[in-house]
């Protein structure tokens, strides 16, 4: 069976609710529940990566982000969750995109970009003028 891929960006504001030195420590709770009732899965099935437990935790226990966007990969029972990155994305788009545009893209880059002008040399003031006051 294929595991199914999704994008979420996860609301974690509501773990500013709890006491200050709590906050990182619920807000790892909160995306479990989030990811178990959108995946479908239990609680125990849902494996945070530690790429997204650093972010939660790169402010320290008191001050946890207010969102996060996340990977939500569910392969049977099991569902991992891993940062979304915004590069890899943008990147796999412009490969489809050149793959399916071929030689035709590059051509059509290269007439779009202007031509670099040269600087004009510098005028002097001329001889005699008077430099205002």
């Amino acid at each position: 069976m294929a595991g199914t891929e999704s994008v979420h960006t996860v609301p974690l504001s509501c773990a500013y609710n709890s006491r200050s030195t709590a906050r990182a420590k619920r807000s790892v709770g909160i995306l479990r529940a989030y990811v178990a009732r959108h995946a479908k899965t239990e609680q125990e099935n849902v494996n945070i990566g530690a790429d997204v437990n650093d972010y939660l935790w790169s402010h320290g226990i008191e001050k946890p982000p207010h969102k996060i966007k996340v990977r939500i990969k569910k392969d049977g029972e099991k569902a991992l969750v891993s940062l979304f990155s915004e590069e890899k994305a943008v990147k796999a788009a412009a490969d489809k995109a050149e793959k399916k545009a071929g030689k035709k893209s590059a051509a059509a880059a290269a007439k779009k970009q202007k031509p670099i002008k040269e600087a004009a040399p510098k005028t002097t003031r001329k001889e005699g003028a008077v430099a205002p006051k």
